[in-house]
């Protein structure tokens, strides 16, 4: 994995990693056999692509607040992260999905 230094939403993400392909393969695999640390190296790599193309400012509010709060405090727990905003895990783990379902969006709309 590759580091890139980044500021988004104020917050410098140059500890979030940028998936290549065949890591992103490999995460979904791990994470559909359960591995929670896959899917939270899967929802970093996804937030800062979205955050970087979309810009936060564009997205609606409660996607942008779980997106905000996930970059400040990326290994934190889903549950503490959705205590610390405010809502339901069920409810920040809806939405940190639909910011994947938007990363995913934007990597097949980009040119290879």
């Amino acid at each position: 994995m590759q580091y890139n230094r980044v500021e988004i939403c104020g917050v410098n993400t140059s500890k979030l990693k940028v998936l290549k392909e065949k890591e992103k393969t490999e995460l979904l695999r791990r994470m559909h056999s359960g591995d929670k640390s896959a899917r939270d190296e899967l929802i970093n790599g996804n937030l800062r692509l979205v955050l970087s193309v979309v810009g936060a400012e564009n997205l609606p509010p409660p996607l942008r607040i779980v997106a905000e709060a996930r970059l400040n405090n990326f290994e934190m727990p889903l549950s503490e992260l959705a205590e610390e905003i405010g809502i339901g895990r069920s409810a920040a783990n809806y939405r940190l999905r639909k910011l994947c379902e938007m990363a995913e969006d934007i990597r097949t709309e980009m040119p290879d």
